[in-house]
């Protein structure tokens, strides 16, 4: 009789500490499945953000090309036109009036050419940024789908873990 109650209380108090741990280990599966919704969503933002940012890389390299098709044609206007410098279309004014004339009309496509220059070179630029950006965006996504992997095979003991808290309560 005494040994069958201390066995009695022996493994009453081994399914206490059973019980005690599978509750943790609810815990830490509650805490990783939360884990694993934060990594779903911010997965799911990055996707988002990433579609969004090719469609303006894209868009921008369409403006690209069509600078450089303007770009292009002036510099073909200029050259088929027989006046390849600025200079040229000074040198053949033919009085003071237009002289003055050709000087400010040359300074103002001047300023035009290098607005259209210069805006072409942003647009270079600005599509490297975006494109670099791009590969950071996927390189971080890939990071937290290995995460997400890592996260999903720690739980797929859960069925077993539920199954045993279940079968104890």
């Amino acid at each position: 009789p005494y040994t069958t109650l201390f066995r009695s209380q022996s493994m009453a108090a081994d399914i206490d500490t059973e019980k005690s741990r599978l509750n943790n280990l609810e815990t830490s599966l509650t805490t990783t499945a939360n884990e694993i919704t934060d990594l779903e969503n911010q997965i799911s933002n990055i996707n988002l953000t990433l579609i969004e940012k090719e469609a303006s890389v894209n868009a921008a390299m369409a403006e690209e090309k069509s600078e450089y098709v303007q770009i292009k044609s002036t510099i073909k206007h200029l050259y088929e036109t027989d006046k390849s410098t600025y200079l040229d279309i000074l040198l053949e004014s033919k009085s003071y009036i237009d002289f003055v004339n050709n000087v400010y009309y040359t300074s103002e496509l001047m300023k035009y050419d290098q607005k259209k220059i210069q805006k072409y070179q942003e647009l270079v630029n600005n599509i490297e940024e975006e494109k670099q950006e791009i590969e950071k965006k996927k390189t971080e996504l890939e990071k937290k789908k290995e995460k997400d992997r890592k996260s999903t095979r720690l739980n797929s003991s859960h069925p077993s873990i539920s199954y045993a808290v279940f079968c104890l309560k």
